[in-house]
């Protein structure tokens, strides 16, 4: 719905993967480390009438799906024994993929991104065997790309493009303002003297003009093109358990930044950055390839002369941005072989490579074709028919990886939130980067803990797998690695006799790498069992109207910290039912369609056209909820009289042993400026909670004289 934990170990795994390595075997059969196991590529693949599965990671389309079967034509001719089916079941996050993956219905090979979320869980095939069997030449790729995609030395994934990066400069804004025009190999201290000069700020911000544009990666974070030209980087990269974000050179590279945003010279806000250079607002702007060939295409209607230029070099040099798109296939494939030669097809031919170029203008991922790619650049967008490409594209030399090589989404967040500080002048540089490095390399110092914690439950699940019965689990422990949940005693009114349970919910979100809600919930003791409740009410109390994203319904959670694995079934406020996962802790969810048949349960008219009259119930008919387990499965289903009942999407992997079931409620705050309440009942529980807690960041309960009396009273259906 709305809305990528890992630390590098000293052995180079990371946290999770340590966790993986040391686990024991699922429930779905695969035995411990079998997904981590190395596998030896035989001379030529056993086709003989082989299905593999290939999925784009673009959304189904009937362009798409023509661009992809003209690309597999001769792969197809070459191959007829193989019979490759296209699944353009679109995952744009990496929960949905770990789930397929972890279940045994992956495709036997994928295109995705956000490689970080997947690497370190040892998910992926090690591709170094078949390299080697194949004599593929690596040589072919972006070096930067190889070792990005290089995870405790196993190479998991091949590229599917290389990107750069430019400049685009507003020369009538220069004309008009008497200034020069950059040099062709201009460096950072004339870009700061141009971005400084061109700067005229102005109190109406229709009418502001900046000099310059820092585009940030991971919104907060500034992309690694900015710090190794500093000689910078996040991660040192002779031990990936070190966070260099402290670092002299890096220090030097956001001051550098930090001074030109503060003083309002620069931009760094992602939405404004070639928005106002469309609008003239702007004299220098940064633009990725495929950008820069859309605005060079409407250079007649924009009204202001503007050319290119390659990024200005940094004390030790020049970088751009490399892809990190890539092919991957799952280290439980049934196909390895036949798999790796349709992988190795699809990212090395120059006929695919070709197919992509022609229709989207995609550069291809061998550095091979770069100057091919350049010439159809030329061709399609004539304001760079006799531009200098080359000097843009460090694609072999000086390409860059993403920014962060900890695979960890919990010290991306952490290093972005001190980002975030440093440009809205919370915080100095120096000050923010060392509490930033120190905060994530603590997290190195406990990840053997967290590890040994989670092998014991994966051990538990194991153990519950093969038992005759149920296996009687202590309850997890209430903290993880992310944020513990907190007793939140006062946001719930139990009516035992009845069996009535009134939750007042705060929250920003339940989705991204951390949730945030009121979670009544009691342990789970099996591998196995189904859970019920019935939602009868949900109101907006103090929230100034009722999100759509608004999620009320039914939860499992691995542990009670903000990151842990879960999954749940619930109501929205506009946006029907939705089944949503995280098949293991610290990852964007997997979403299905929930709803079962049963849609229209919420008063949309209240929700959308008049937001500011209240209702003591937007719900227009209680819903049935339940969430079946099955060692790692969970399937929903949901009911309209708790009798007949309708299966809400695809069966979810998720990786708990023991975990907690709940009732949750979730006002989705990130809506809102400040914080607010909904109200949510629940009745017809087939299990009790032991407790009500706060996930995440907890908000202040309103108080008695902010809910409005009709409201203390509501009672279910």
């Amino acid at each position: 719905m709305t809305g990528d934990g890992s630390v590098a170990s000293p052995r180079g795994l990371s946290r999770r993967g340590l966790l993986r390595a040391a686990g024991a075997a699922t429930v779905t059969g695969v035995a411990a480390g079998a997904l981590r196991g190395p596998r030896v590529a035989a001379a030529s693949p056993n086709t003989a009438h082989t299905v593999l599965v290939l999925r784009p990671g673009i959304p189904n389309s009937p362009v798409a799906v023509e661009v992809y079967q003209r690309a597999l034509a001769p792969f197809r001719q070459r191959n007829p024994s193989l019979d490759i089916q296209l699944n353009f079941t679109y995952l744009g996050n990496p929960g949905g993929l770990i789930s397929d993956i972890l279940a045994g219905q992956a495709p036997d090979v994928f295109e995705n991104f956000r490689y970080a979320a997947v690497s370190s869980g040892g998910y992926l095939l090690d591709l170094t065997p078949y390299v080697r069997s194949s004599n593929l030449n690596l040589s072919v790729f972006s070096s930067s790309l190889t070792q990005y995609f290089t995870h405790d030395g196993r190479l998991q994934a091949l590229p599917f493009s290389n990107e750069w990066t430019a400049c685009m400069i507003n020369l009538s804004m220069l004309d008009d303002a008497g200034l020069k025009y950059p040099a062709p190999n201009w460096n950072y201290q004339q870009a700061e003297a141009l971005y400084r000069a061109a700067a005229k700020p102005s109190s109406d911000p229709t009418k502001a003009v900046y000099g310059g544009f820092f585009w940030m990666y991971y919104s907060n974070t500034p992309s690694a093109f900015y710090l190794a030209p500093w000689g910078g980087a996040i991660v040192d990269p002779s031990n990936q358990a070190h966070c260099t974000a402290d670092s002299p050179q890096v220090i030097s590279a956001v001051t550098y930044m930090a001074d030109l945003i503060g003083s309002g010279a620069c931009l760094w806000d992602n939405a404004l950055g070639q928005t106002h250079f469309k609008q003239g607002k702007i004299a220098v702007a940064l633009a990725s390839d495929w950008t820069l060939v859309s605005v060079a295409s409407m250079a007649p209607t924009l009204g202001f002369a503007f050319d290119f230029w390659p990024m200005p070099a940094g004390p030790v040099g020049g970088a751009t941005y490399a892809s990190h798109a890539y092919y991957a296939i799952p280290a439980n494939t049934k196909e390895p072989d036949a798999a790796w030669s349709l992988l190795q097809y699809v990212a090395t031919e120059p006929y695919v490579a070709r197919v992509w170029l022609d229709l989207f203008l995609y550069p291809p991922p061998t550095v091979t074709l770069g100057e091919e790619y350049l010439a159809t650049i030329r061709r399609v967008a004539p304001p760079l028919r006799n531009k200098n490409l080359e000097a843009f594209t460090y694609w072999k030399d000086h390409a860059v990886q993403p920014p962060f090589a900890y695979q960890d989404p919990q010290a991306e967040t952490i290093i972005s939130n001190y980002f975030g500080k440093i440009w809205t002048k919370q915080m100095a540089p120096q000050e923010a980067l060392s509490l930033a490095a120190k905060q994530v390399n603590a997290l190195e110092a406990v990840g053997a803990v967290a590890a040994a914690r989670a092998e014991a439950a994966l051990a538990e699940v194991e153990k519950m797998t093969h038992a005759t019965g149920p296996v009687s689990l202590p309850p997890p422990p209430r903290q993880g690695i992310g944020v513990a949940a907190a007793a939140a005693p006062r946001l719930a009114v139990i009516q035992r006799p009845q069996g009535v349970y009134t939750l007042l919910g705060d929250g920003l979100d339940v989705w991204n790498s951390s949730d945030n809600c009121v979670y009544a919930c009691a342990p789970v003791r099996s591998s196995d069992g189904g859970f019920v409740c019935r939602v009868t009410a949900i109101s907006n109390l103090t929230c100034p109207s009722l999100s759509p994203w608004v999620k009320v319904g039914l939860m499992a959670r691995g542990d009670l910290s903000d990151d842990a694995a879960m999954v749940f079934l619930g109501v929205t406020g506009g946006n029907g039912v939705g089944l949503e996962a995280r098949p293991v802790a610290a990852v964007t969810p997997g979403i299905e369609n929930g709803d079962g048949g049963h849609t229209g349960l919420m008063a949309a008219q209240y929700v959308t056209s008049n937001p500011a009259k209240p209702a003591a119930n937007y719900l227009l008919q209680p819903i049935w909820l339940k969430l079946d387990r099955h060692g790692l499965m969970w399937t929903a289903y949901t009911s309209l009289d708790g009798r007949n009942w309708t299966v809400g999407g695809a069966p979810q992997a998720v990786e708990m042993g023991s975990a907690w079931i709940g009732v949750f409620a979730c006002a989705h705050n990130a809506d809102f400026s400040g914080k607010g309440y909904i109200r949510a009942t629940f009745d017809h529980l087939n299990f009790t909670p032991a407790g009500v807690y706060q996930v995440g960041q907890a908000g202040v309960p309103p108080t008695a004289g902010v809910v409005p009396a009709k409201w203390a009273t509501m009672t279910a259906s």
